[in-house]
């Protein structure tokens, strides 16, 4: 059921093959392995939700978060649609990591861990979404952290600033390289150049929007009609 047995969802194919020890079916390990992601990744919307809603309309917008297209609509790549439905989670504990100005010494050791691990589980989930948590943790050191040093000038501040890059750097780097050294080659495969453009973004598509892919859009008639044998890929 996953989408590549060589390099995608190899979090998903543990948990399966732990689950088929105690005696259970290989369709049922991996229905429940899918479930208990679904509920981290429940956890995550919810936990990001709780932030400007309450518990209520949290409960509801991260079930919500399930419904969108870009979560079912890669089901058919198993490890992407779980990846991109934990998204809210990664990206709440980086936001947690580098929204802490001061943290005790007690919890830096749990929370240096459980930024690594995340990278990594991303990284080993699938390729696409451990691409989105790093650009998402660069970014958002900048606005939570450079732009709050103009404010404070804290050179303390300044300077834990500085070491939760280096980490975040860090722990991006050690993904890539724990995923190579299992995977060996992978990283390296060759591609010519027309691969990543095939499957890239025409930046036309974002000012003005394929007609019919989002109704809204279609109903205010400024989708443009774009012919499939011109543009391949996603």
């Amino acid at each position: 059921p996953v989408d590549s047995p060589l390099s995608f969802g190899l979090p998903l194919v543990k948990v399966s093959s732990i689950l088929t020890k105690f005696q259970l079916s290989a369709a049922d390990s991996y229905t429940i392995s899918f479930l208990l992601f679904i509920i981290l990744a429940y956890f995550g919307a919810n936990k990001w939700c709780g932030i400007y809603l309450n518990k209520y309309l949290s409960s509801i917008v991260s079930i919500l978060w399930f419904c969108q297209p870009i979560v079912w609509y890669h089901v058919q790549y198993t490890a992407l649609s779980i990846g991109i439905a934990l998204i809210p989670l990664y990206t709440y504990i980086i936001y947690k990591f580098l929204e802490k100005k001061e943290t005790s010494l007690i919890k830096i050791p749990g929370m240096l861990f459980l930024v690594f691990s995340t990278f990594v589980f991303s990284a080993f989930m699938d390729g696409y979404t451990f691409v989105m948590i790093a650009l998402f943790s660069v970014i958002s050191w900048v606005f939570l952290s450079m732009l709050e040093v103009d404010k404070l000038g804290d050179s303390k501040f300044v300077r834990n600033s500085i070491y939760k890059l280096f980490f975040l750097l860090f722990s991006i780097s050690c993904s890539a390289l724990l995923f190579n050294l299992y995977f060996p080659g992978v990283i390296e495969s060759n591609s010519p150049l027309d691969f990543y453009r095939g499957w890239g973004v025409d930046l036309s598509f974002l000012s003005l929007p394929t007609s019919g892919n989002i109704w809204f859009f279609d109903i205010l008639t400024i989708g443009v009609e774009r012919n499939h044998s011109m543009y391949f890929g996603d």
